[in-house]
């Protein structure tokens, strides 16, 4: 068998976890008292002794079969043995008469549906607000907690009971520790009660050691203000150790409202301590702090449901009343008191999550006492007829079957539970689900009880066509598609089907019909043709061709325009790729690119050419040299009329420099031949030369390269005087013009005509004759300049 986990819950009081159990048979309680849940099938059953006949009540949400054996038949044969006495029913409560003798009461589900019962035997437990860690819904919910803390909220407005000590009985607050140490966990059975004795009241509490069936426990294991005392049983024989503290009896006046605390920890040092206190009003006095001389990592007071400790004893947590002590019994004649059982949750004290009426721990049990359920806020127990009842609970299981679900969650008491659901939910894989109602057919429920709410939904799933027609239609399960394709589509897309059948796992020809179980991807089966584009600079083509088979394209090498452009086949593309042919897969552009060349002439001097140049390179020209065109004739290379890239058709013209290889004839001014002056190559005749070291003008007067020049040189008249200004006939002077030197002899009237540079500075000088002498230069009839000439020294 297994546990179904359906929901989890944590608050602040340490791990707090739910287990709703559907699934097998669970119980709580003692000897004489009980509550559990039945799956069918299953049976719940209690030994017990009795001295005579006995009161035994069996109350069930569902009709049950009650059955009491003898412990030997029973023992032997179970279920098929025969009964002592049996009844049927949902609320049995006979007295049974048999002697003395131990025997077996049978609670027994043979029905169909899963039962929660309640059982006692002669009406007597520790009566009050006990929480075993079971929630005794339909079915149960059992959980875990643990708390530093609890609390026991008492109002007492009065009592009266028989007891062997007179009117006598207590209230108990009785809770488990869980000591952990290194070598296991230490369980510690912790009271802190109130004893009420002929109209006086005390304040005492009892530790007990459950860590196995029987612990010791000694003055040196345990320190506290109280000491360690001895329990026997009727008999007298020793069974236990506890440890106790009481303080003295005061009177007992209503209304007593007071508060029992109990409360754990580990001190600094790692010993684990137990504290427990009061509260009359004045606020809470520990009266008393208990250390155990023992190693402990942790320690905390533990509620945990179906969890038994080393004595067989569920871990609870009990506010109840009974006998005074030493396992006595109270039979109240009146009774009037509120307990409320509360532990600290991290924050604040809180009711405990589920009670039921009766206790277990505790051998002190009580009669005719009736607890009437406060809810959250406790119990009130007042005087009446006892049976076991499950009372109140903060969590309430619900099973929800639901479209992502099935199965039991756990929610709070007096939940809104909103039922409504949208109309569709789209799961978003193709699958979704439609509303059609619950079970309870209504639109909310407040949750007090457990509850079964189905939801009904129809599940729909998505057929979907992909292909030239693509459609999707939502269709129940089960339900039938069909579906007629279109024989040819055109998609205007450049591509171009024609219909051959279509796939659903397996191919099929035909139109399309099939039962729908699970989302469906209808694929249409066409024959494929795609567009090839051929884009060109001569115009665009366009072709039909069949998908997966080869294009191969064909395009002319060189387009000529015919205006001395042309385009020449560089490359085919498709997107970025290079192709000379290509597996046609989808419609496709393929361009053609080009190089644009360009026709250049080109002439140079009396010869000329063309060349298609690449667009944007540079002409591929001949290389200029000097021509020599004889008589004395040179073209020489200036270089092209353009040297820049090449964008369009051109006409590109090589140019030259004329030179000559010049002569000069050099005539004086005055007609007399100077010789021949050769000047070399050069474009046009010099304006000046070096003529005997000077420089001078020169005017040509016909073409080159023989070219007849008139030299600025002329026959000078020179007269030279004396210092007397008379003429000096037969004198010899000296002519200096810059670089050039000449000598010069007067005549008898002291004249000489020597060939000199005209417009030129000369310096004139002779043999000392007198002091000084005169020279007076006249050329062309025009005075060029007079020159003093000094005495030579």
């Amino acid at each position: 068998m297994r546990l179904i986990i359906l929901a989890l819950i944590t608050v602040v009081a340490s791990a707090y976890s739910f287990q709703v159990i559907a699934d097998k048979g669970i119980s709580v309680g003692d000897l004489y008292n009980a509550i559990g849940y039945l799956p069918p099938g299953w049976y719940y059953y209690r030994f017990f002794n009795v001295s005579s006949g006995f009161w035994l009540d069996v109350v069930a949400d569902r009709h049950v079969q009650v059955l009491v054996f003898s412990n030997s038949t029973f023992s032997k044969e179970g279920l098929k043995a025969k009964p002592l006495w049996s009844a049927y029913g949902i609320n049995v409560s006979s007295w049974i008469t048999l002697g003395r003798g131990r025997y077996v009461v049978v609670v027994n589900n043979n029905g169909t549906g899963p039962v929660v019962f309640r059982l006692a035997i002669n009406r007597s437990a520790p009566i009050g607000v006990s929480d075993y860690g079971v929630v005794f819904t339909n079915p149960p919910v059992v959980y875990n907690y643990t708390t530093r803390e609890f609390r026991l909220r008492v109002v007492w407005l009065g009592g009266e009971a028989v007891s062997p000590r007179g009117d006598a009985y207590s209230i108990q607050l009785n809770v488990y520790a869980e000591v952990n140490t290194s070598k296991g966990i230490h369980y510690y059975w912790l009271q802190n009660f109130i004893q009420f004795y002929n109209g006086k009241f005390r304040i005492l509490n009892n530790i007990w050691n459950n860590t196995d069936a029987f612990s010791y426990l000694s003055k040196e294991v345990i320190k506290g203000l109280g000491s360690v005392d001895k329990d026997r049983n009727p008999q007298g024989v020793l069974e236990d150790y506890y440890y106790k503290i009481a303080f003295d009896f005061k009177d007992a006046a209503p209304p007593i409202n007071t508060s029992l605390y109990i409360k754990v920890g580990v001190r600094s040092d790692g010993r684990p301590w137990f504290a427990f206190g009061y509260d009359l009003g004045r606020g809470v006095e520990w009266y008393d702090n208990v250390t155990l001389n023992l190693a402990a990592r942790s320690v905390a007071i533990a509620v945990r449901g179906l969890k038994r400790n080393p004595r067989g004893l569920e871990l609870n947590a009990e506010g109840v009343v009974g006998g005074v002590c030493c396992r006595e019994h109270a039979d109240f004649k009146k009774i009037s008191v509120v307990l409320q059982l509360e532990y600290w949750n991290g924050t604040h004290f809180a009711a405990v999550p589920s009670y039921v009426n009766f206790g277990r721990s505790t051998a002190e049990t009580a009669s005719n006492v009736k607890v009437v359920s406060l809810y959250g806020r406790g119990a009130y127990l007042t005087w009446g007829v006892y049976l076991p009842e499950y009372m109140w609970s903060r969590y309430v299981p619900i099973y929800i079957s639901d479209y992502d679900r099935r199965g039991w969650v756990v929610v709070f008491n007096g939940t809104f539970l909103n039922l409504t659901r949208p109309p569709l939910i789209d799961f978003g894989n193709r699958t979704r689900v439609r509303y059609l109602g619950n079970s309870l057919g209504v639109g909310s429920v407040v949750v007090t009880k457990p509850l079964e709410v189905v939801f009904r939904w129809q599940r729909e799933y998505l057929v979907r066509v992909s292909g030239p027609v693509e459609r999707s239609e939502w269709v129940p399960e089960g339900g039938v598609y069909e579906f007629s394709p279109p024989p040819v589509v055109d998609f205007g897309n450049a591509t171009r089907l024609v219909f051959e059948g279509w796939r659903l796992g397996g191919v099929y020809r035909g139109s399309v019909s099939f039962v729908v179980r699970s989302p469906a991807e209808v694929v249409l089966l066409y024959r494929r043709e795609y567009l090839i584009t051929l884009v060109d600079v001569a115009g665009v083509s366009r072709y039909w061709v069949a998908a997966g088979s080869v294009f191969s394209p064909r395009v002319e090498s060189i387009i000529d325009f015919g205006n001395g452009t042309r385009a020449v086949l560089k490359d085919l593309k498709m997107g970025n790729v290079s192709i000379s042919s290509v597996v046609v897969n989808a419609p496709a552009t393929i361009v053609v690119e080009r190089g644009y060349q360009y026709f250049v002439t080109y002439r140079v001097y009396n010869e000329s050419g063309g060349v298609w140049v690449e667009g944007g390179g540079a002409a591929p020209l001949p290389r200029l040299a000097v021509l020599y065109l004889g008589n004395g004739t040179r073209l020489v290379p200036l270089g092209y009329n353009y040297s820049g890239p090449v964008y369009r058709p051109m006409h590109i013209v090589a140019e030259y420099r004329w030179e000559y290889n010049i002569t000069l004839r050099l005539y004086s001014r005055d007609g007399v031949y100077l010789g021949p002056h050769y000047v070399g190559w050069a474009p046009e005749p010099p304006r000046q030369v070096a003529w005997r070291g000077v420089v001078v003008g020169v005017e040509a007067r016909s073409r080159p390269p023989e070219v007849e020049a008139v030299a600025d040189v002329g026959h000078v008249e020179l007269e030279v005087r004396d210092f007397l200004s008379m003429p000096a006939p037969f004198s010899e002077v000296s002519i200096s013009c810059g670089n050039y030197t000449t000598k010069a002899v007067t005549d008898a009237a002291g004249r000489s005509r020597p060939l000199l540079p005209l417009n030129y500075k000369c310096e004139v000088s002779r043999p000392a004759v007198g002091l000084y002498s005169v020279a007076v230069l006249v050329g062309g009839g025009a005075l060029v300049g007079l020159l003093a000439a000094r005495r030579g020294r």
